[in-house]
Protein backbone atom coordinates (compact mmCIF):
# COMPACT_ATOMS: atom_id res chain seq x y z
CA UNK A 1 0.00 0.00 0.00
CA UNK A 2 1.40 3.30 -1.29
CA UNK A 3 1.35 6.04 1.76
CA UNK A 4 0.40 9.41 0.55
CA UNK A 5 1.13 12.20 2.76
CA UNK A 6 -1.99 14.43 3.16
CA UNK A 7 -3.14 16.80 5.54
CA UNK A 8 -6.34 18.20 6.70
CA UNK A 9 -6.79 21.29 8.66
CA UNK A 10 -9.44 20.49 11.91
CA UNK A 11 -10.32 23.82 13.78
CA UNK A 12 -6.93 25.01 13.59
CA UNK A 13 -4.99 21.84 14.28
CA UNK A 14 -3.37 19.60 11.81
CA UNK A 15 -5.03 16.20 11.37
CA UNK A 16 -2.77 13.95 10.13
CA UNK A 17 -4.70 10.54 8.53
CA UNK A 18 -4.28 7.48 10.27
CA UNK A 19 -2.25 4.56 8.01
CA UNK A 20 0.88 7.27 7.14
CA UNK A 21 3.14 6.28 9.63
CA UNK A 22 1.63 9.88 12.02
CA UNK A 23 0.00 9.76 15.54
CA UNK A 24 -3.76 11.74 14.98
CA UNK A 25 -4.25 14.70 16.83
CA UNK A 26 -7.53 13.69 19.24
CA UNK A 27 -9.48 15.69 21.20
CA UNK A 28 -9.54 14.26 25.00
CA UNK A 29 -12.03 16.73 26.50
CA UNK A 30 -14.19 19.59 24.64
CA UNK A 31 -15.99 22.22 26.99
CA UNK A 32 -18.28 24.58 24.72
CA UNK A 33 -19.01 27.47 28.20
CA UNK A 34 -22.97 27.15 27.76
CA UNK A 35 -23.60 26.37 31.19
CA UNK A 36 -21.61 26.49 34.29
CA UNK A 37 -21.70 22.85 34.84
CA UNK A 38 -17.78 21.20 35.63
CA UNK A 39 -16.28 24.75 36.37
CA UNK A 40 -13.91 24.69 38.78
CA UNK A 41 -14.33 28.35 40.11
CA UNK A 42 -17.72 28.75 41.51
CA UNK A 43 -18.30 32.59 42.37
CA UNK A 44 -20.54 35.75 41.43
CA UNK A 45 -18.11 37.54 38.93
CA UNK A 46 -19.13 34.19 36.81
CA UNK A 47 -22.04 33.80 34.49
CA UNK A 48 -23.55 32.78 31.09
CA UNK A 49 -23.51 35.49 28.36
CA UNK A 50 -26.00 33.91 26.01
CA UNK A 51 -25.91 36.82 23.83
CA UNK A 52 -21.67 37.23 23.12
CA UNK A 53 -20.66 33.80 21.80
CA UNK A 54 -18.35 32.45 19.23
CA UNK A 55 -20.47 29.17 18.72
CA UNK A 56 -24.17 30.86 19.20
CA UNK A 57 -24.97 29.01 22.45
CA UNK A 58 -23.13 30.82 25.29
CA UNK A 59 -20.05 31.93 26.24
CA UNK A 60 -18.16 32.63 30.06
CA UNK A 61 -18.49 36.07 30.88
CA UNK A 62 -15.96 37.25 34.11
CA UNK A 63 -16.22 40.66 35.56
CA UNK A 64 -12.96 40.22 37.50
CA UNK A 65 -12.82 42.99 40.01
CA UNK A 66 -8.54 42.63 40.40
CA UNK A 67 -5.95 40.47 39.07
CA UNK A 68 -7.49 36.67 39.35
CA UNK A 69 -6.53 33.31 38.55
CA UNK A 70 -10.04 31.43 37.35
CA UNK A 71 -10.08 27.54 37.48
CA UNK A 72 -11.77 25.90 34.70
CA UNK A 73 -11.14 22.36 34.43
CA UNK A 74 -9.38 19.52 35.63
CA UNK A 75 -8.67 15.58 33.04
CA UNK A 76 -7.46 13.02 35.36
CA UNK A 77 -6.70 9.37 34.67
CA UNK A 78 -4.32 10.68 31.26
CA UNK A 79 -1.34 8.32 30.36
CA UNK A 80 -0.08 11.34 27.70
CA UNK A 81 3.87 10.23 26.91
CA UNK A 82 5.96 11.68 23.59
CA UNK A 83 2.94 13.44 22.92
CA UNK A 84 2.18 17.56 22.38
CA UNK A 85 -1.05 18.74 24.41
CA UNK A 86 -2.49 21.75 23.64
CA UNK A 87 -5.27 23.97 25.37
CA UNK A 88 -6.97 26.22 23.07
CA UNK A 89 -10.13 28.46 23.75
CA UNK A 90 -12.16 31.52 22.25
CA UNK A 91 -10.91 34.81 24.35
CA UNK A 92 -12.64 38.43 24.11
CA UNK A 93 -11.99 41.03 26.54
CA UNK A 94 -13.47 44.74 26.78
CA UNK A 95 -11.84 47.27 29.36
CA UNK A 96 -8.40 44.83 31.07
CA UNK A 97 -5.72 46.87 32.01
CA UNK A 98 -2.82 43.65 31.80
CA UNK A 99 -2.41 40.49 29.81
CA UNK A 100 -5.21 38.12 29.50
CA UNK A 101 -3.85 34.29 28.83
CA UNK A 102 -4.25 30.54 29.00
CA UNK A 103 -2.41 28.53 31.61
CA UNK A 104 -2.02 24.72 31.66
CA UNK A 105 -0.41 22.95 34.52
CA UNK A 106 0.58 19.32 34.46
CA UNK A 107 1.27 16.51 36.41
CA UNK A 108 3.99 14.72 35.96
CA UNK A 109 4.49 11.65 38.32
CA UNK A 110 7.94 11.81 39.72
CA UNK A 111 8.60 15.33 39.10
CA UNK A 112 5.28 17.12 40.62
CA UNK A 113 3.86 20.10 38.78
CA UNK A 114 4.76 22.14 35.39
CA UNK A 115 3.01 24.66 33.48
CA UNK A 116 2.59 26.06 30.10
CA UNK A 117 1.37 29.68 29.56
CA UNK A 118 -0.09 31.10 26.35
CA UNK A 119 1.64 34.47 26.56
CA UNK A 120 2.17 34.60 22.32
CA UNK A 121 -1.59 34.37 22.57
CA UNK A 122 -2.42 36.88 24.92
CA UNK A 123 -4.94 39.31 24.45
CA UNK A 124 -5.34 42.83 26.04
CA UNK A 125 -7.21 46.17 26.68
CA UNK A 126 -10.37 45.32 24.49
CA UNK A 127 -10.23 42.66 21.90
CA UNK A 128 -13.07 40.53 19.88
CA UNK A 129 -13.03 37.17 20.18
CA UNK A 130 -9.08 35.37 19.41
CA UNK A 131 -8.52 32.03 19.62
CA UNK A 132 -5.90 31.26 21.92
CA UNK A 133 -3.72 28.31 23.21
CA UNK A 134 -0.87 27.05 24.87
CA UNK A 135 1.05 23.51 24.37
CA UNK A 136 3.19 21.52 26.43
CA UNK A 137 5.20 19.19 25.13
CA UNK A 138 5.59 15.91 26.93
CA UNK A 139 9.14 14.30 26.04
CA UNK A 140 9.63 10.52 25.53
CA UNK A 141 9.85 8.63 29.11
CA UNK A 142 7.93 11.21 30.67
CA UNK A 143 4.17 10.96 31.37
CA UNK A 144 1.12 13.32 32.34
CA UNK A 145 -1.56 11.89 33.83
CA UNK A 146 -3.28 14.93 35.55
CA UNK A 147 -3.93 18.36 33.29
CA UNK A 148 -5.12 21.48 34.97
CA UNK A 149 -6.64 24.48 32.95
CA UNK A 150 -6.82 27.83 33.88
CA UNK A 151 -7.09 31.49 32.72
CA UNK A 152 -5.16 33.86 34.23
CA UNK A 153 -6.48 37.74 34.06
CA UNK A 154 -3.66 40.05 35.04
CA UNK A 155 -6.03 42.99 36.39
CA UNK A 156 -9.84 43.61 36.66
CA UNK A 157 -12.17 43.52 33.09
CA UNK A 158 -14.43 41.72 31.48
CA UNK A 159 -13.57 38.70 30.21
CA UNK A 160 -15.13 35.87 27.52
CA UNK A 161 -14.18 32.37 27.57
CA UNK A 162 -15.70 30.25 24.60
CA UNK A 163 -15.13 26.75 23.28
CA UNK A 164 -12.30 24.98 25.33
CA UNK A 165 -10.64 22.13 24.39
CA UNK A 166 -7.75 19.98 25.20
CA UNK A 167 -6.23 18.06 22.48
CA UNK A 168 -3.20 15.62 22.31
CA UNK A 169 -1.30 15.02 19.37
CA UNK A 170 2.37 13.99 18.06
CA UNK A 171 5.34 15.89 18.58
CA UNK A 172 6.89 18.25 15.72
CA UNK A 173 9.35 16.46 13.85
CA UNK A 174 12.03 19.33 14.38
CA UNK A 175 11.99 19.35 18.15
Amino acid sequence: MRCVPVLVLFLGAQLLLPGCGKQEIQTLNAWPLDDLAGLISQDDELAIDYEDTVDGAGSLHITAKERRVVKLFEVDGLEVENAVLTYAAWLKCMSVGGNVYLEMWCRVPGRGEVFSRGFETAINRSENWTESQTLFFVDEGSTVDRVRLNLVIENGGHVWVDDVTLTVGPLPADR
